[in-house]
C-alpha cells in the first residue's frame, strides 16, 4: 500500500466513523503522525487528534471506545489523542494535522 493509499484508507475509516464519534463529544478529528506524513511502514499504528466539545462531557471510557471503534475498523493499532492534552512541546501534531472533519 502506498503512502497516499494508506492516508486514504485513513480518512475513509474517520469518516465512516464520524457519527459515532460525534456521538462521544468529538467535534473535529484529524490524522496527524506518520501517517499524516506520509512515512508509515507497514507496521505503523494510526494517530488521530481529537477535538473533544469543550462543552461536553467526555470521559476516559468515552476515548477507549473510540479507540477500539477505530482499531477495530483500521484493523490496526489506533492512538487517539485529545487537543487539549498536547502540551507545547506536542503541538507540532497540529501544526501537520490532516483534518477529516
Amino acid at each position: 500500500m502506498t503512502d497516499e493509499e494508506r492516508l486514504r484508507a485513513a480518512a475513509d475509516i474517520v469518516l465512516q466513523q464520524a457519527p459515532f464519534l460525534r456521538s462521544r463529544g468529538v467535534l473535529h478529528a484529524s490524522i496527524v503522525g506518520s501517517v499524516a506524513d506520509k512515512r508509515a511502514g507497514s507496521d505503523s499504528d494510526l494517530d488521530i487528534l481529537i477535538h473533544p466539545d469543550p462543552q461536553g462531557h467526555m470521559t476516559i471510557y468515552d476515548l477507549v471506545d473510540i479507540r477500539e471503534r477505530l482499531s477495530d475498523s483500521y484493523g490496526s493499532s489506533v492512538d487517539v489523542i485529545s487537543a487539549g492534552a498536547l502540551t507545547r512541546r506536542h503541538r507540532l501534531f497540529e501544526e501537520t494535522a490532516i483534518r477529516v472533519f
